[in-house]
């Protein structure tokens, strides 16, 4: 059966290496939102329960229930507003929002300073405090979110000078956490000054700053299983398509295997070839189920790192990895 394979070890080692940046693993707020980066997300919330992981952030509701059984100290909903009071701390993304959230909730309160996505202006922050207060919610948190700490550049600065200045504002009005740093963002401010850091890509193995990736692992790798077995000749083309691969051997063994792009696996750029972490080349148009590699194994490792496929469809990692189906089994090994 084809399958997720999550290596605990890998995972802990970046969490290590986070926690050892940030000085708390209280710090650390792990992000599970979008299935836990497609490496699923009721797996990874058991693995950080276990490790000592006391935040995380979640994308919706359903999320954060799937998760409720680890008992977090706080679970942050970052895309979604209840009908009814919850225990999770709910985001307030504009001011319109807070007259929305149930009374009693627990809220946190995002600010635009310069990603111009979601997050009230600065200068509504003394008004967002007041309706927070006439609403009767409880301010958990106030935040933002550094929209390119991957870069070398004067905007993550300015974002957190502004998010400086504005705190000073609200000083004396209540006991809240303040935090600002992504994955990326941990590296490019001062940790002392906040209470935790959102990091999501980085503890699956990932991150944008090169001397930083070569202390992290990748945490998922993709296994196919074989279905059948055939030998082609020269001239024999490969899957669909007149002008599908063709065999220029006088003879090949290939497989057909267990995983397509209805999995998540996107087809590959006929133009371009995609070798797998033990050199099997996929032959032919990647089918809605199944691939065909020149391999006779029984399984094959599609990828253990998808730097390389991200490159070869010109995207990004987190794209490669929330797209696998969440319908694949998850397995942790150890």
């Amino acid at each position: 059966m084809s399958r997720v394979v999550i290596n605990k070890q890998n995972l802990y080692s970046n969490m290590d290496f986070f926690v050892q940046k940030l000085g708390s693993v209280d710090k650390l707020c792990v992000g599970l939102k979008d299935n836990a980066y497609g490496h699923g997300i009721e797996p990874i919330a058991k693995l950080c329960k276990s490790y000592g992981i006391t935040n995380v952030f979640v994308k919706n509701l359903k999320e954060a229930k799937m998760i409720d059984r680890f008992d977090f100290d706080k679970v942050h909903i970052l895309n979604y507003i209840p009908k009814i009071k919850t225990k999770y701390d709910i985001t307030i993304n504009y001011l319109e929002d807070i007259k929305k959230i149930p009374q009693n909730s627990n809220v946190q309160l995002k600010v635009d300073t310069g990603m111009h996505r979601n997050g009230i202006k600065p200068d509504e922050i003394k008004k967002a405090i007041n309706q927070i207060t006439k609403y009767k919610l409880n301010l958990s948190g106030i935040f933002s979110h550094y929209c390119c700490a991957d870069e070398e550049t004067i905007k993550t600065i300015n974002q957190h000078k502004i998010f400086q200045k504005l705190l000073k504002k609200v000083e004396g009005k209540g006991n809240f956490e303040k935090h600002i740093a992504n994955s990326s963002g941990v590296f490019r401010t001062d940790n002392e000054l906040y209470d935790k850091a959102r990091v999501g890509i980085g503890v699956y193995g990932y991150i944008d700053i090169p001397k930083y990736q070569k202390y992290l692992k990748p945490v998922m790798s993709l296994i196919a299983n074989k279905s059948s077995t055939r030998i082609v000749r020269k001239g024999d083309r490969v899957g669909y398509g007149s002008d599908s691969y063709e065999v220029v051997k006088n003879t090949l063994a290939i497989s057909n295997y267990d995983i397509g792009y209805g999995d998540g696996f996107f087809r590959i750029d006929e133009n371009k070839s995609y070798f797998t972490p033990n050199n099997k080349e996929i032959l032919g148009r990647v089918s809605m189920d199944s691939l065909s590699l020149n391999s006779i194994a029984d399984e094959v490792v599609l990828f253990d790192d998808v730097r390389e496929l991200a490159k070869l469809h010109n995207t990004i990692t987190y794209e490669i990895l929330t797209s696998i189906n969440s319908e694949l089994k998850r397995v942790v090994v150890y």
